[in-house]
């Protein structure tokens, strides 16, 4: 039997490092408002999101020296 709430969950995990991040949001909210995704996949999804961004390289704060 096909399972659509798989089906989605694995569209959304390709769709994380791909698309904008409020795309994926958008999405998952969508299937979440139809009843098809649980609080526990948005948990998943937001995870994925997280992941993503300690992938991106962030500028390292420079730090002033105190002069004596």
């Amino acid at each position: 039997m096909f399972d659509l709430r798989s089906f989605v969950m694995r569209g959304i995990r390709n769709m994380v490092g791909k698309e904008p991040e409020y795309k994926v949001i958008q999405y998952s909210a969508g299937w979440f408002d139809k009843g098809v995704l649980t609080e526990e996949d948005l948990t998943e999804i937001s995870t994925l999101l997280g992941a993503e961004e300690t992938l991106e390289e962030t500028p390292e704060e420079e730090t002033e020296e105190v002069m004596e």
